[in-house]
């Protein structure tokens, strides 16, 4: 009996990593094909986006999973290597703090640059105030970073260990298979 539940143990844990393996790799794939339709990034800036993704993991409890389709989103809409990664540190951050979920402190930093304050200037004085020249030129992002500055790394050292080591193990399995 303790035998077969090990097993089955195994197994699933062989499953886990390998969907963890299949959804990485796809959002690899997705931000490959984002960046090939954006004039600001080459292979050279996928790669260190790719690092970055790694690099927030290790530090945060978000995965590369989680984070590559967002990069791949922000890619397609025509963001810079260094807008993209000055968006995903400030959004990490905002979502540490609970003032919104990953997704939408992705979006919401994102329109910034289209000039629209929107959510983050009802919730956030500094960024009411911009002119439409200083969202478009990145200042609410700078402002948010600054503001929520090392906000998921402190979450994720007093509550996510769990999830870092998980995301390592799973990224490690990728890397290698």
């Amino acid at each position: 009996g303790a035998v077969v539940g090990a097993v089955a143990l195994v197994g699933k844990g062989i499953k886990a990593v390998s969907e963890a393996y299949r959804e990485q790799t796809k959002a690899e794939k997705q931000l490959e094909i984002a960046a090939r339709n954006n004039p600001y990034l080459n292979d050279a800036n996928v790669a260190a986006l790719r690092n970055y993704a790694s690099e927030i993991q290790s530090l945060t409890v978000y995965s590369e999973g989680e984070l590559l389709p967002m990069m791949a989103q922000l890619s397609a809409s025509g963001r810079t290597q260094q807008q993209i990664m000055d968006i995903m540190g400030a959004a990490v951050d905002v979502a540490a703090s609970g003032t919104m979920d990953l997704n939408s402190a992705v979006s919401s930093l994102n329109a910034t640059y289209n000039g629209m304050a929107g959510t983050l200037g009802r919730q956030n004085g500094a960024i009411k105030n911009l002119t439409e020249e200083q969202l478009k030129n990145g200042d609410a992002v700078k402002i948010v970073a600054e503001q929520y500055k090392g906000m998921a790394s402190e979450v994720a050292k007093s509550t996510g260990a769990g999830e870092r080591l998980k995301n390592r193990s799973e990224e490690r399995f990728s890397r290698n298979a």
